[in-house]
């Protein structure tokens, strides 16, 4: 499996996978020009859209245009802000009911699991594609525990990591964006992630911190978390997804 995050953060948020001949796209925040560096085969088998929000679908229209895109996957919520942009296009939509397993390709299993976002009907993924399991969680004030099963055992994680509790404080942000991110509706702390891995790591795996905030997060404030809280007895490969991008990565 090849894993490509393309953007990642307020700025953006598009991450590719590849198996074989397929090719599935989580969200449209990044540009076509971006994702063209990645895929020469126009086609993009499935795309993923975990919700409305900007920075997840704001390149929607563009990619459509410029990619074969043969299936755009989504919740009803989400779609109903964004069916404008799907008006005109010909390809199949599959609507996603979270919490209900679904089949792509006779062989991929997908499980959307509900998040905690201030969007409507937003979703995480998880992924079982021959024998490795890869779970998607951005954008979540916290990940619910009945989930924690589901999630377990995963070969990689893309979990959101997107600040430091004390420079979010400490920013120059209005109180009540401070409240929103820190918030049920909001977005995972370092601590929060450390913590469900905790939880979850029943084997050497990667971990992706990924929707980093620029503001108030750093690679070395995710790390020193991580060194400090990380209890669980298995080994993890820790990357951290900025904007504009992360090494391909191969499992």
């Amino acid at each position: 499996m090849h894993i490509k995050v393309v953007a990642s953060g307020s700025g953006g948020n598009s991450t590719i996978i590849k198996e074989n001949n397929l090719t599935l796209l989580i969200d449209a925040g990044a540009s076509s020009k971006q994702l063209s560096k990645y895929l020469v085969n126009t086609t993009i088998d499935y795309l993923f859209i975990t919700h409305e929000h900007s920075d997840h679908i704001k390149f929607l229209s563009s990619i459509l245009k410029n990619f074969n895109v043969l299936n755009v996957c989504l919740t009803n919520g989400t779609f109903y802000h964004v069916s404008n942009i799907l008006l005109n296009y010909t390809g199949n939509i599959i609507y996603i009911t979270p919490d209900v397993y679904f089949i792509i390709e006779n062989s991929i299993n997908i499980f959307p699991l509900s998040t905690s976002h201030d969007a409507e009907e937003p979703i995480g993924l998880v992924f079982l594609i021959n024998n490795l399991k890869l779970t998607y969680i951005t954008d979540t004030g916290y990940v619910d525990k009945q989930y924690y099963k589901l999630i377990s055992g995963s070969d990689l994680y893309i979990l959101e990591s997107n600040h430091d509790l004390n420079l979010l404080n400490d920013c120059a942000r209005p109180k009540t964006l401070k409240d929103r991110i820190k918030g049920e509706f909001g977005h995972l702390s370092n601590k929060d992630a450390v913590g469900i891995l905790n939880k979850v790591v029943t084997k050497d795996c990667v971990f992706i911190a990924a929707h980093i905030s620029n503001e108030c997060n750093t690679f070395l404030h995710i790390q020193k978390t991580f060194d400090e809280l990380y209890k669980a007895p298995f080994k993890i490969k820790v990357y951290y997804a900025p904007q504009d991008g992360l090494e391909d990565i191969y499992l």
